[in-house]
């Protein structure tokens, strides 16, 4: 962002830009544009809450903003990455999103059937960890649903590491899947 680089004394500069992408991200045209500004208020936060850490932010708000910002991308992703999934060939799956979140752990929540929690360091609400650590929890999905998930979690994955931060599905590692049935 080196047009950003005449800013680096102006906060308020990178924040009215990261609200400008998130409210304009319903108008986006393609899910591809969508998932590129999600990109942009990403980086944008990570490099502006880079330059408050170097000006001397105490670290309480510093790991505040950074936790803030990291689950509203996780949570605007998981939705654009649904939103996807369901468009190229899932329809009809009943699933409803609720936007509701409950302190900085719980991320999204897919109807009745299933959150996403940060764990590791984002659930600690420490910030500028090495990687996303998630666990996705499910109950009772149809196959059809299951299937819905995991296609929105992959889609999410390749997403995330575009940001140069990788994800980790805590259980993915042990059991070879994103979600257990």
């Amino acid at each position: 962002f080196p047009g950003y680089a005449c800013f680096i004394g102006e906060p308020q500069v990178f924040q009215k830009e990261q609200n400008k992408i998130i409210r304009h991200l319903r108008f986006a045209k393609t899910f591809d544009e969508k998932k590129k500004m999600l990109g942009h208020y990403y980086d944008l936060n990570f490099f502006g809450l880079g330059l408050e850490t170097f000006k001397g932010l105490d670290v309480k708000t510093i790991n505040q903003r950074f936790t803030h910002f990291v689950n509203e991308y996780i949570k605007h992703l998981f939705l654009v990455c649904l939103s996807e999934v369901l468009a190229i060939g899932k329809k009809g799956v009943n699933i409803k999103l609720s936007r509701e979140l409950s302190g900085n752990r719980l991320l999204n929540t897919v109807s009745d059937k299933g959150v996403i929690y940060a764990c590791g360091g984002n659930g600690r609400e420490q910030a500028f960890d090495d990687d996303f650590d998630l666990i996705v929890v499910v109950d009772e999905l149809s196959k059809y649903e299951t299937e819905v998930i995991r296609e929105t979690l992959a889609i999410m994955n390749s997403e995330m590491i575009k940001r140069g931060t990788l994800p980790h599905f805590r259980f993915s590692q042990h059991f070879g899947e994103y979600i257990c049935p």
